[in-house]
């Protein structure tokens, strides 16, 4: 995979949170709050979720640069969209029931100790970016798609969501597969991701 490359004003600014410089954290909140407030916006949020949401990823982000193996590996910006998508993915995974995924592949990986924390978020991004692109397709399709990742079978999905027979069950579940991954693709973050 390509190295992305990493703005020298990216660096600088992660050095000054690093060392606590006020005016790092002035231009975190400057440069970044409205890109990340878009992005809550357009994905359910409201404006005073938003706020909040950015102060709680700003203070992970801080926590983060703190430990001296940290190394930024993708754009600031990236790495704050990541965050917040996965501070708010949670907000919405207690007024959403169907938004758990058990499959090792898509789900929330725990931290390993021996693993590169930058790494661990890397991929914590990723899956958090499949349960959002989840969230946007229609509701059949989410209790279609839980149910499978569940490893429940199909005769069991057809029982459960109430449909007409195992084949178009099937066919469900493939266009509804192809439509997540379709859209996951799309996104720019996984680009990025794919690329770092």
């Amino acid at each position: 995979m390509g190295k992305v490359s990493i703005k020298s004003e990216e660096l600088v600014l992660v050095e000054g949170l690093r060392s606590g410089d006020p005016a790092a954290l002035r231009s975190v909140y400057k440069a970044y709050f409205l890109p990340l407030k878009a992005y809550l916006l357009k994905n359910g949020a409201d404006a005073e979720e938003a706020k909040d949401i950015f102060q709680e990823t700003v203070m992970v982000v801080y926590r983060l640069v703190q430990k001296e193996e940290f190394e930024l590996r993708s754009s600031f910006l990236s790495l704050l969209i990541g965050i917040g998508r996965n501070i708010w993915r949670k907000s919405l995974r207690k007024r959403m029931p169907y938004t758990e995924i058990s499959d090792p592949e898509v789900s929330d990986r725990l931290l390993d100790p021996g693993e590169d924390v930058v790494e661990a978020i890397r991929s914590r991004q990723v899956d958090a970016l499949f349960r959002e692109k989840l969230l946007s397709l229609g509701e059949q399709c989410q209790r279609i798609l839980n149910l499978f990742f569940d490893g429940k079978k199909m005769t069991e999905i057809v029982a459960e969501v109430g449909l007409s027979s195992v084949s178009f069950a099937k066919k469900k579940k493939f266009q509804c597969k192809e439509r997540l991954v379709e859209l996951v693709r799309k996104d720019p973050l996984f680009t990025e991701l794919k690329a770092s």
